[in-house]
């Protein structure tokens, strides 16, 4: 079985999990994965791939054109995909994957590194130390959306259809392969609190925040998106109400969305290939009184990797609850299960 974490909302171009997400890192580090081999009777595969500016980095040029197989003498025409895929929360459709204009980052590196941004850039950035062109690929998580264009002006159709074609491709190249896909139903969760940094929100944050995601979309199309999310309030609207929902916008634009549509092109392309979704809904075990976490919050993003490499059973100090056990040997057996045969 072979695991590949995906790097957290950033572009490709700025993929940097180990250097500008610590926690995110050293989480990854604690699972080898014995458990997941010894409980799903597999060999477990990771892999270190280069990411943020030593794999991605480019200036949309051929000189460093980014992520290029062909720099290594492979074929980019020619990748064959086998066995059986499961992407969890995150997939190639997702908005923070695509970057439209890669350059636009680069020039942002190289300023940072004292090169110039014309036509020598790439070879200035070529000489840079790798750890000081790491650093510099960093991104900042503080920003709004309704501050940034590059995040969340993303359309499925024109992506799928216009802009990216060889998602297509993507998915007829995989028309034999089993697929599952899902999302937690709170993945949206950490990036609410960095897009709605106020303490005290209203329902003016709310309708920014989704403005922002869909305002070449024209008004209209707001009003209705704010009706369908406030169509299951109380009448008097509540600010837990107010908050579940900015979690459902930013789990549903963020992850969703694109998930679904993913699994959509691969059911539309499927010859022998199967189809499947899933939803994680677990109560988080920091909701609670004297929490961290209201009572009403599920799983965030990241919240089912210790139950795929079995932290209940190695760390169970940590997840207390009766159900804990039990949904890790169920989440392994499913994994395991499924790469194994679909």
């Amino acid at each position: 079985m072979f695991w590949m974490p995906l790097c957290l909302r950033t572009f490709a171009s700025r993929c940097t999990l180990t250097l500008t997400r610590p926690q995110a890192a050293r989480t990854f580090a604690k699972f080898s994965g014995q458990e997941l081999a010894d409980r799903g009777n597999v060999i477990v595969v990771s892999t270190g791939y280069r990411v943020g500016s030593l794999g991605f980095l480019s200036t949309g040029e051929p000189e460093l054109a980014g992520g290029n197989i062909r720099k290594f003498g492979g074929d980019p025409d020619n990748i064959t995909i086998f066995g059986e895929a499961i992407s969890q929360s995150g997939v190639a459709l997702s908005p923070w994957t695509i970057s439209k204009d890669p350059r636009l980052f680069a020039v942002e590196v190289a300023l940072k590194v004292n090169c110039s941004t014309d036509e020598r850039m790439a070879s200035c950035l070529k000489e840079i130390d790798p750890a000081v062109l790491t650093l510099a690929g960093s991104f900042n998580l503080s920003s709004s959306a309704s501050d940034s264009d590059a995040f969340y002006q993303w359309d499925v159709e024109e992506e799928v259809t216009v802009l990216n074609p060889s998602f297509c491709i993507l998915f007829h190249n995989a028309a034999d392969i089993d697929f599952i896909a899902g999302v937690n139903n709170m993945d949206g969760h950490l990036f609410t609190s960095i897009d709605v940094p106020r303490v005290n929100i209203d329902l003016e944050d709310l309708e920014k925040l989704l403005a922002a995601f869909i305002k070449d979309k024209g008004d209209a199309a707001l009003q209705a998106a704010l009706s369908l999310y406030n169509s299951t309030w109380e009448q008097t609207t509540s600010l837990e109400s107010i908050k579940k929902t900015l979690v459902d916008i930013e789990t549903d634009f963020l992850f969703l969305a694109s998930t679904q549509a993913a699994l959509k092109l691969h059911a539309d392309n499927a010859k022998t290939g199967r189809t499947y979704s899933y939803l994680f809904s677990e109560p988080n075990q920091m909701a609670g009184i004297i929490r961290p976490y209201p009572s009403w919050m599920g799983f965030e993003n990241l919240d089912g990797v210790p139950y795929l490499f079995g932290k209940p059973f190695t760390a169970p100090v940590l997840y207390l609850a009766e159900s804990h056990p039990d949904l890790t040997s169920y989440m392994i057996a499913y994994w395991t299960n499924f790469a194994r045969t679909g």
